[in-house]
């Protein structure tokens, strides 16, 4: 249902952008230009903000002090515009898809709000608190070490270490292993590839899972 509504968004904002009366055969490069203009200047959550919602488009680009949207975003309105005009395309009403590869390249320098990766002195700090601090107050139960564990030396999700089973820890071929799968009626897995086998790391045996 998100993603329905936020391909939606993303079309009737095309046809803003165009006008609706706008012919799909007549679709020029001048066009695919005016639209991505006109994202790299659209305020982010138009919607939602009570300062651009219920304004007309051309209010709402020349507003200032607006955060506008991320390059991330804008990339998935013009996968939309690509994947309607390819079908377009397919289908005969286009000579060709002109939406077709123009996402913008992310800057790769550090984000302001993105998270450090643990340092090596933190997460060593972190694996003797849960496997010699007694006293810890992130491991109260001796069960409760396993979950963070498990995450250090799998790099699994949350929900796939919570929901593993004893039955899903096994031996194959003579190497331990976590069996990582939607089998149960409570058992949920982000998508049908995250089934998988992934070996167990030796430390895990040497804590004594």
């Amino acid at each position: 249902p998100r993603t329905k509504l936020e391909k939606k968004d993303q079309l009737n904002l095309l046809k803003e952008i165009l006008n609706g009366s706008t012919d799909v055969t007549k679709i020029a490069t001048k066009h695919v230009s005016q639209v991505k203009d006109t994202l790299t200047t659209l305020p982010k959550n138009r919607h939602k903000n009570k300062l651009t919602r219920n304004k007309p488009l051309a209010e709402v680009l020349m507003m200032a002090n607006v955060e506008r949207l991320q390059v991330a975003s804008i990339n998935k309105y013009m996968q939309t515009y690509g994947d309607l005009f390819e079908y377009a395309y397919k289908h005969g009403f286009v000579e060709r898809n002109l939406f077709s590869g123009l996402s913008i390249k992310q800057n790769r320098q550090r984000i302001k709000n993105e998270r450090d990766p643990f340092s090596p002195a933190q997460t060593a700090l972190l694996i003797g608190t849960l496997t010699e601090d007694s006293s810890s107050f992130l491991v109260k139960k001796p069960h409760q070490k396993w979950g963070p564990l498990i995450g250090l030396y799998t790099g699994a999700r949350l929900n796939e270490i919570a929901q593993i089973d004893l039955t899903d820890i096994r031996q194959e071929d003579g190497i331990w292993l976590f069996d990582l799968n939607d089998e149960g009626d409570d058992k949920k897995l982000k998508t049908s590839s995250s089934r998988r086998l992934v070996p167990m790391h030796n430390k895990l045996i040497e804590y004594g899972l």
